[in-house]
């Protein structure tokens, strides 16, 4: 019988295929489209992390309202919410990480004065989740930063354009990497004096770290390998955050590719200005990606210095403080309901998002 209902229900999503209109519809962020009863409608889509199976999965809400070929037809009760001016924002994880990298903000925009927003805000988005650069766009509208920076955009087209804005300011990027590297170095040496007591392999681990980025302090490093010796410090352990994150890197550079060519035929950009462009580009893309890196190490020390570490792998203690929301009604924001056990982990961090 079991089998039959399976045949069956295969059976249906063969017979309704979706229609042009329902693949053409633009879904928001955490929301997606069931078939029932004849017709498509709009569901609330949220997730929950499963322990058993150490992965978060698919939970429904409710329904937002029916999908027609003329376009979206609300609920009565999510219309006049709408009325109202309701948005949704993740403001647990997005907030943490925010609060976590005052020190690159304060560099980031000593050296990017103009667009130090856009760029913080792509590796930020990156560090929570590892995602491509045409995946940006819908998580910025979803998340903290939405409500931080309100009049930046990050849609595909723009972050493109920032890339190539960026890729004639490779010196720049150069001095900020090695400014940072030189903050993580302060860091490490006031943390080494106070840790005169701990076991000798822990001293000797940490004189090797410090040392490793004393030589990224040289003149003659390139960004890659800077941006690699971070990957290398996480590379040790077992994130899946780290786990796709050169495929990534490669998506972010066939994209940028592909409208480097488009430039290309348009006469946007010379031909002997290509090659410098081309590497240009890739030092753009080290950096954005160095920036999360290292906010990810820094995250992973914190939990470390917690003993939180082996409770909360990186993509669990993200998962959690991400269901943190808050809603805006009539032009004033709240915080949702926090849920036990991100209520614990707040508590352990000794964190509260910011309103």
């Amino acid at each position: 019988m079991l089998h039959t209902d399976s045949m069956e229900r295969q059976s249906n999503r063969l017979i309704h295929e979706r229609p042009q209109w329902i693949k053409d519809f633009k879904k928001p962020t955490g929301t997606e489209i069931k078939y029932i009863n004849g017709h498509w409608y709009l569901y609330e889509r949220t997730s929950y992390w499963d322990n058993e199976k150490k992965c978060s999965r698919k939970k429904s809400g409710k329904v937002l309202g029916k999908l027609t070929e003329q376009g979206l037809i609300p609920s009565k009760e999510r219309n006049t919410t709408q009325n109202k001016g309701t948005l949704c924002l993740e403001f647990g994880a997005t907030s943490f990480l925010f609060q976590q990298t005052r020190t690159t903000r304060k560099i980031l925009s000593s050296f990017f004065p103009e667009n130090w927003k856009e760029i913080y805000a792509i590796a930020l988005i990156k560090a929570k989740e590892n995602l491509p650069l045409d995946r940006i766009e819908s998580r910025f509208s979803d998340c903290y930063l939405q409500y931080t920076f309100p009049r930046i955009s990050l849609s595909t087209e723009r972050i493109k354009s920032l890339i190539f804005e960026l890729s004639a300011r490779t010196g720049t990027i150069s001095q900020y990497m090695a400014k940072e590297v030189e903050s993580d170095l302060l860091l490490l040496k006031n943390k080494k004096k106070e840790v005169s007591n701990v076991p000798f392999e822990e001293r000797k681990e940490l004189e090797y770290v410090i040392k490793e980025l004393e030589a990224l302090l040289d003149p003659i490093k390139s960004e890659a390998e800077i941006c690699s010796a971070y990957k290398w410090k996480l590379s040790d352990l077992d994130y899946s955050w780290l786990s796709d994150f050169d495929d990534i890197i490669l998506d972010d550079q066939n994209l940028m590719d592909s409208t480097l060519n488009q430039k290309l035929v348009a006469h946007g950009i010379l031909e002997d200005k290509l090659e410098s462009t081309v590497q240009g580009i890739e030092i753009v893309l080290f950096f954005i990606n160095f920036i999360a890196i290292k906010t990810v190490d820094s995250i992973i020390n914190t939990l470390d210095d917690l003993n939180l570490l082996d409770q909360y792998p990186y993509p669990e203690f993200i998962w959690q403080l991400s269901t943190i929301r808050a809603v805006k009604a009539n032009t004033k924001w709240k915080l949702s309901r926090i849920g036990k056990e991100a209520g614990i982990l707040c508590n352990l961090l000794g964190f509260s998002p910011w309103l």
